[in-house]
């Protein structure tokens, strides 16, 4: 068996095999040099450093330091020598995991390992860099102190090594971003296209300034983000009337991932807007500053964990009007709602200023929503009132979670069915020249016997 493998596997191409290798730890790839002869200089020119602290961690330790100095230098050491026996490191990713540490110290000394990491002389030329820091629930929760609110480690783009030479790629969480400093005004990551950033802590100020020094910089993840004051001091996000103004002429997707209130706003300016996602919540005021022409797809989730107790739809579909008016060329949508699909229907209706601009591009719509009792009202509601904004639509998919008017879910009723045959029904109506596919489904029903 063993020398089939070897067979099977001798066969493959160098290119793929490097693939393969580069999927591995450091570990783990340099361990592969003892296979053969062929397979020893694969390793060091996969381009790839894949590094994890885990393994050096104490199996078990409860209020106490599972990542002592001794262990911390032995994982640095092996790092550094990983990054330098490595021909041309170009993706380097380092996982870093701590559990509660007494005193409060974590940040410190989580920090202290991601610095020697990327200050040594073989992360200068990385391509692609990706720093996950997973702090135990028991330390994020509070049952340790934190020293700061500012994120496990610092993030300083400007100074780098790596930023203003090769740098194209940046994921990293549980960070706070620094200013890239007085004087680093100019083109600071000249060949950055993709920044992600979860659970990170950074001034509004700090991001536009990243983004400004980034000009090819194209795609945008902002998940979980914390924004504070220059200083650090304070959270301006929960201040009223905070206002989120961000300017990417480069960028063609962005993702804001997070929850947003009725009070919050969010201006984006960024016409070269291709692709737009949010799946947690959308402030109460959003806008696009400048047209977005080239927008193909959103993805967008409103939530208001005010939804049922809310009588007044108004509060609940103006803003998600108020957004999709500026979204209106886009031809692909999936749209989660956290209140009731009838509600659409009722400010298309009736709300003067609530009846969105038609949606002439769109050809296919994702639609999940919550329904009242009268499921079948719902769905002939919401297909009357898509068919009447979307003169184009090809394909139309409608979720509908039945819930009375406290949320309570899992009605009885005879079938579902009815639901189908009442939506193909109004398409029918209404005689447009497209032929739309409509499906739709219904959960937390129980269904009798006809």
């Amino acid at each position: 068996m063993a020398a089939a493998t070897s067979d099977h596997l001798s066969g493959l191409p160098d290119d793929l095999l490097r693939h393969i290798i580069s999927l591995l730890s450091a570990k783990e790839g340099a361990a592969t040099a003892v296979l053969s002869r062929r397979w020893r200089p694969l390793w060091r020119q996969a381009g790839t450093v894949n590094l994890d602290t885990e393994p050096y961690l104490y199996p078990a330790a409860y209020r106490g330091n599972n990542f002592p100095e001794h262990r911390r230098s032995a994982f640095v050491g092996h790092a550094l020598a990983a990054l330098a026996a490595c021909e041309s490191p170009r993706v380097l990713s380092l996982r870093l995991v701590s559990e509660e540490i007494e005193g409060g110290a974590a940040e410190e000394r989580c920090a202290g390992v991601v610095d020697a990491v990327l200050d040594a002389p073989a992360a200068a030329r990385v391509e692609e860099l990706r720093v996950r820091c997973a702090v135990s629930w028991l330390c994020e929760h509070g049952s340790c102190e934190r020293s700061s609110s500012s994120g496990t480690w610092r993030l300083r783009l400007g100074s780098l090594p790596c930023a203003a030479a090769t740098l194209r790629v940046l994921h990293a969480n549980d960070v706070g971003v620094e200013r890239l400093g007085d004087g680093d005004g100019g083109v600071v990551l000249p060949l950055l296209e993709e920044m992600r950033l979860v659970k990170a802590t950074v001034s509004p100020e700090t991001l536009q300034g990243v983004i400004d020094a980034a000009p090819r910089l194209a795609n945008l993840w902002l998940e979980r983000i914390s924004f504070r004051s220059n200083d650090g001091s304070r959270g301006v996000y929960l201040a009223d009337g905070f206002r989120l103004q961000l300017r990417g002429p480069a960028l063609t997707e962005l993702a804001l991932i997070g929850y947003y209130s009725r009070d919050r706003c969010i201006e984006l300016d960024v016409s070269r807007l291709r692709s737009f996602v949010n799946e947690r919540s959308l402030p109460g005021r959003f806008s696009l500053t400048s047209p977005a022409p080239d927008l193909a797809s959103a993805d967008l989730h409103f939530h208001d964990h005010r939804s049922y107790g809310d009588k007044d739809p108004n509060n609940l579909t103006v803003p998600m009007w108020s957004c999709l008016r500026h979204l209106h060329g886009v031809r692909v949508l999936k749209l989660q709602l956290d209140f009731y699909a009838e509600y659409i229907a009722v400010d298309a209706d009736d709300a003067d200023d609530g009846v969105p601009a038609t949606f002439p591009n769109l050809e296919y719509l994702e639609l999940d929503a919550h329904c009242k009792d009268d499921h079948d009202m719902a769905t002939e509601l919401t297909v009357a009132s898509v068919l009447r904004w979307c003169p184009a639509i090809r394909e139309l998919r409608l979720r509908l979670s039945v819930a009375d008017a406290e949320g309570r879910v899992n009605v009885i009723y005879n079938s579902k069915r009815h639901m189908i045959h009442h939506a193909r029904m109004m398409r029918n109506s209404f005689g447009q020249d497209v032929q739309t596919k409509i499906y739709v489904d219904v959960t937390n029903i129980t269904t009798s016997s006809p």
